[in-house]
């Protein structure tokens, strides 16, 4: 065995003490790798929406003002355009319940941003401020002018439009809109059985290819009558019928291409697209409309030209073989005449598909047949966008979840949630994707749950907005796909 050197000596370091120069790993100068982003903060989100949402705050409140003719009972201390942005703004953070949204009505930070939203100056002189209850709120819809919160809708579209945030989901220059109906909510207390003590509406949404499905119409199912049992229930067929003139009054100038399920894939809905100079894509099935289903299928193996690869773009700027497409033109389908498109999609294998489409666009070349099918698969776009107003908790918005079992104040809620989830969708990928770039992932409910924190945290009462741009980043990774 060795012998010990001198003390404070180690025989095995050459003398040098531990900690000295020459000993162990060495130290990086610099951070090896990509440098760490900034930890997504909820005080400039809220920062952001409160000057994004300012823009157009005024036009908004004006809607709300007039969406009763009642200001509100003797003695109230709200607003109208508090009580409805206590509504939004409680759907923004995913406050999916009234109970939810009233267990921190008495927050004073809170209750100065709804106030700042709404534009309510005065207030209780020596009282501590909060936001009205879910009662007062609900009191408040039960009398509403749905008509007023529908236009609010469709304003806010049209300004998008005019912002021109649609340009790159135009399909043949035309805005691509999707009709689906939806389950809003259950009535309490209803001793019906079934889809009868349901209430239904339809919704009109905008498409886009980076997910985006704003809705900018709506239009109520109307309950069962039990009174009137010879009376057919209503379905979502009638109701499009009656949302087309509006649909077209409003939105036709732009044009359209009318994507939907296969419901909607036949002759009397065919020629209403037809008379209005709207485009469309329906899905196609056999179960539906089973003499059209054979001859396309006829035809399919006749045309030995009607055929064609599916491709996509891959890295290096090549293309990829991902399955096949067959097409068939003229198709009749009652008393119009049709295009098919049938998709095959084999790789990669999570995204395996098939599928149908009967539309009137050109499918003449595979380019075109495969637009038709990639649009008419985005449908599931309107379907995702239920299934997230749906979702529970931080996920979701309280779609299905009775807020008020009162019928216009149901529809009144309706329409609030829709207008929520559409500022929420541009304000996602307008704003909050560029926050979190340096992260590898922060969701849609960590935000919402960041901005609520923000909100009853601190006071942006005497915040002056800022000019801000939405970034457009979601628009450039489509185009370069």
């Amino acid at each position: 065995m060795d012998a010990a050197g001198p003390r404070g000596e180690d025989n095995r370091t050459g003398g040098k003490a531990h900690g000295q120069a020459g000993e162990g790993p060495k130290r990086p100068k610099g951070r090896p790798g990509r440098k760490p982003g900034e930890n997504p903060q909820g005080g400039i989100a809220a920062k952001r929406l409160i000057s994004w949402v300012g823009k157009f705050r005024d036009r908004i409140n004006g809607f709300f003002k007039s969406a009763s003719s009642r200001q509100s009972e003797d003695g109230a201390i709200y607003d109208n355009t508090t009580k409805l942005w206590t509504v939004v703004l409680g759907l923004l953070t995913r406050r999916t319940s009234r109970n939810k949204m009233d267990c921190d009505r008495n927050d004073e930070e809170y209750a100065k941003n709804v106030f700042k939203m709404s534009g309510q100056a005065w207030w209780l002189d020596g009282e501590r401020k909060t936001v009205p209850s879910s009662e007062t709120w609900c009191r408040l819809l039960s009398m509403a002018k749905t008509s007023r919160l529908q236009m609010l809708l469709i304003r806010f579209a049209r300004a998008l439009i005019a912002e021109k945030l649609f340009e790159a989901a135009r399909l043949c220059g035309r805005l691509v809109v999707s009709v689906d109906g939806t389950k809003v909510e259950s009535k309490r207390g209803c001793l019906l059985k079934g889809n009868k003590r349901n209430r239904y509406a339809l919704e009109v949404k905008i498409l886009t290819p980076w997910g985006w499905a704003v809705t900018i119409l709506v239009e109520p199912v109307k309950a069962y009558d039990p009174k009137n049992k010879k009376q057919k229930q209503d379905c979502e067929y009638a109701a499009f019928k009656r949302i087309e003139k509006r649909l077209k009054k409003w939105f036709g100038r732009y044009g359209l291409v009318i994507v939907a399920d296969a419901l909607y894939c036949c002759s009397p809905v065919i020629e209403m697209c037809r008379e209005n100079d709207w485009r469309f894509i329906f899905t196609f099935k056999e179960g539906r409309t089973p003499d059209a289903y054979a001859e396309a299928q006829s035809l399919m193996a006749l045309d030995e030209d009607g055929h064609g690869p599916m491709t996509r773009k891959v890295k290096g700027g090549l293309w990829e073989t991902i399955g096949s497409l067959r097409w068939a033109t003229g198709v009749k389908l009652g008393d119009s005449v049709v295009n098919v498109v049938e998709c095959h999609q084999e790789k990669p294998a999570e995204e395996a598909y098939y599928g149908q489409f009967a539309t009137d666009l050109d499918v003449g070349k595979a380019a075109y047949a495969q637009k038709v099918a990639e649009w008419g698969r985005r449908r599931w776009t309107i379907e995702n966008s239920f299934k997230t107003q749906k979702s529970k908790g931080e996920d979701g918005f309280g779609l299905e979840h009775t807020f008020c079992n009162d019928e216009n104040a149901s529809r009144a809620m309706h329409l609030l949630m829709q207008f929520a989830h559409n500022l929420w969708q541009v304000f996602n990928s307008g704003m909050l994707r560029k926050l979190a770039k340096g992260c590898r992932k922060v969701t849609q409910s960590i935000w919402a749950r960041k901005l609520c924190e923000a909100l009853h945290n601190i006071d942006f009462s005497d915040y002056e907005p800022e000019t801000v741009y939405l970034s457009r980043e979601y628009e450039l990774e489509y185009l370069t796909e």
